[in-house]
């Protein structure tokens, strides 16, 4: 193995932890890297402290934007600009063991597959309790290394649904830059599931290699968009997110070989109930204002009007 690898490090006011991330990076058993820094317009040391990498070590590059691309806008943009036959995201708050690029290739190249993912361990700051505790993942059902097929992913994805993220985050994965071509990148219009929404893009059309084994840490503290997003009071942009979600895995072009697997008329049934339970938890006409037109206009109007009507009945109980 010696393709090039290219670790993708999107970052913006991210001096706290960067150093710590850097260090697991550049200390990794496989070589052959290329480390990219995409700098969205930060305020503090992040530019600083990756000056000071550079200095030791030539296979850092940092880009910085012209203007903020915002979060997903400037993981794309890091995906873009990679030049490596694999690449991987990592996060400025975020740790990976020093032999995790090399057992992910080894994984890959094992069984002749372009995406590996591994099960990842979450660090929390701040004295954040666990939100995850009861999150399903890959690896309850999936123990050992090996092969998920689309079909066993689609399986998994009717079992469990749209309303826990049961793959993991953007990190845990290493993936040709071919398939970034093919697929695109991470649907900017999504806030919250934006990772899980990728995964199954890749995951119900490719084959995956995966290790039950922790090779990535997420950090999980008080200003982290997850943190956020669970403490929030109302509409949560994971809400809205699941409704979007479930509007592309009906009708989405890139999802039709799950369609038919499965059988559209079971995935419309599965996904027009969880738009029920969201618009019915939030209430019709505030999720209204928060969901494209397109999407509630294509959707069968009897689940609306079923909605609409248990809401309005709802309030005059109340």
């Amino acid at each position: 193995m010696n393709d090039l690898v290219t670790i993708c490090i999107p970052t913006f006011n991210g001096a706290r932890f960067l150093a710590e991330c850097l260090d697991t990076v550049v200390n990794q058993s496989y070589q052959n890297l290329e480390i990219i820094i995409v700098d969205d317009q930060s305020s503090d040391d992040t530019v600083k402290i990756v000056r000071r990498f550079q200095e030791h070590d030539k296979r850092i590059k940092i880009h910085i934007n012209d203007k903020n691309l915002g979060l997903v806008g400037n993981w794309n943009k890091s995906l873009d600009i990679a030049e490596g036959e694999w690449v991987k995201l990592q996060f400025q708050d975020d740790l990976m063991s020093l032999d995790a690029i090399e057992e992910m290739l080894k994984l890959g190249s094992n069984h002749g597959v372009d995406i590996v993912l591994s099960e990842r361990e979450y660090l929390f700051e701040d004295g954040l309790k666990d939100p995850f505790e009861n999150l399903p993942r890959l690896s309850d059902q999936f123990k050992n290394d090996g092969i998920i097929e689309p079909s066993e992913l689609a399986e998994k994805l009717m079992q469990i649904g749209i309303g826990a993220n049961f793959i993991g985050e953007p990190i845990i994965g290493l993936i040709k830059k071919e398939l970034v071509t093919k697929y695109g990148g991470f649907d900017a219009r999504l806030k919250q599931i934006v990772d899980l929404e990728y995964w199954l893009k890749l995951g119900l059309n490719e084959r995956i290699a995966f290790t039950p084994r922790n090779l990535n840490q997420f950090r999980v503290h008080a200003n982290s968009e997850s943190a956020k997003n669970s403490s929030m009071k109302g509409i949560r942009p994971s809400d809205i997110d699941e409704i979007n979600l479930a509007y592309k895995l009906i009708h989405d072009p890139v999802f039709k070989p799950f369609r038919d697997g499965v059988s559209q008329e079971k995935v419309i049934s599965m996904m027009s109930r969880r738009m029920r339970f969201q618009i019915v938890k939030n209430g019709y006409y505030r999720m209204k204002k928060e969901i494209e037109p397109q999407i509630f206009k294509s959707c069968p109007m009897d689940w609306i009007s079923r909605t609409r009507a248990f809401t309005n009945d709802l309030i005059k109980r109340i």
